[in-house]
């Protein structure tokens, strides 16, 4: 049974982070994934760069489901609801088109402010199941109620004979009345993903060479406490992502920065922070990781196959040189220590076929 849905980017480090997962884990993990982003410069020739997302997607998710957002696609350029095509195509029937290709097991998914036309497509496509996600941290609390409606609308004109999900993406907006509020919209029909996060992502550089508390973990005891009053809720987090990531594509001065690896804990989300890149690694996150492994948090070498790197880069047998690198360890971690967590508190009943409203 498939019950944790992180929202993962379609970025190496993130994908890398999911196929290193022990195969028992995965197989309770159905991921949502934000879609690759066009860049700027590559408007006219975004094509190239998606030629390869079915085989790559393959290699690195397998034949598990997911969940892709097509919205992200489009979040680098200047206009975000433009179509554009290449050959008459779009990006959103090309990238589908690629995934048919390697038969991947895909839901497409759009958002509550997509526009028409990727609605359009998406309705064009012999799926027999769609997700829409609302980002109820994007939009005004007043508005929240117009915009279930409007959603609510949209299924039942468009989407009525298709498998529903709903992603409720709250993120670091968490205040349980009015999660409650819009739950209770949606309550009698749909499978519904409760999306939240209480990671904060602010970092204290001047506390180099450490492994500290960073934030407190409170998102599957919300979940848990909202759950007692809509049992059929299904979670969902944003793992341990950065933000914003490093993009090396954009200037970004590697010496500057420190690399910093975000571990999940049972006390909460620490930080093992190291110093200045130009300032000695990659020995010094090679001491971080001492600091880590010798903390009773410290899981164990075999728990991920990130605690083994930890340890081996602990005992100078590996070098870790890239943000992309800590990205995934820590990523990998999160995704067995979320899953184990899960297992050990929750009971979780079957995906039910969605129910119409009446």
């Amino acid at each position: 049974m498939r019950f944790y849905f992180p929202i993962l980017r379609h970025s190496n480090s993130e994908m890398n982070a999911f196929k290193l997962t022990w195969d028992s884990t995965k197989e309770k993990i159905f991921p949502i994934i934000e879609g690759k982003r066009i860049s700027r410069k590559n408007t006219d020739s975004w094509d190239k760069s998606f030629n390869s997302a079915g085989r790559y997607l393959m290699e690195r998710i397998g034949k598990t489901p997911f969940i892709y957002d097509f919205k992200n696609v489009f979040d680098n350029l200047e206009n975000r609801s433009a179509e554009i095509k290449i050959n008459n195509i779009n990006p959103v029937d090309f990238l589908i088109s690629k995934f048919d290709e390697y038969n991947l097991n895909y839901i497409p998914c759009f958002n509550h402010d997509s526009p028409e036309w990727m609605i359009n497509t998406i309705l064009s496509k012999k799926t027999q199941s769609i997700a829409i996600r609302i980002r109820y941290y994007d939009i005004e609390q007043p508005l929240h109620a117009p915009i279930n409606s409007y959603v609510e609308k949209l299924i039942c004109t468009k989407f009525k004979d298709k498998k529903i999900y709903l992603i409720l993406d709250f993120k670091n907006e968490i205040d349980e009345d009015n999660i409650k509020l819009n739950l209770n919209y949606f309550s009698n029909y749909y499978e519904k993903i409760l999306s939240i996060s209480t990671l904060t992502s602010s970092v204290d550089t001047e506390d180099r060479m450490s492994f500290k508390k960073v934030s407190n973990r409170d998102e599957i005891k919300i979940y848990n406490k909202i759950k007692t009053e809509f049992p059929d809720i299904l979670f969902s987090d944003y793992t341990t992502r950065l933000t914003p990531e490093p993009d090396l594509k954009e200037g970004f001065n590697m010496n500057n920065s420190y690399l910093k690896l975000y571990y999940t804990t049972i006390k909460g989300y620490y930080l093992g922070i190291s110093d200045k890149f130009d300032l000695g690694e990659p020995e010094n996150f090679q001491d971080v990781c001492n600091i880590i492994i010798n903390s009773p948090l410290y899981s164990k070498k075999n728990y991920t196959v990130a605690d083994e790197e930890i340890y081996r880069c602990a005992h100078k047998l590996e070098e870790v040189l890239t943000h992309q690198k800590t990205i995934e360890m820590s990523i990998n971690h999160h995704l067995q220590f979320t899953v184990d967590e899960l297992n050990k508190y929750y009971y979780f009943f079957p995906l039910k076929q969605n129910k119409q409203r009446v």
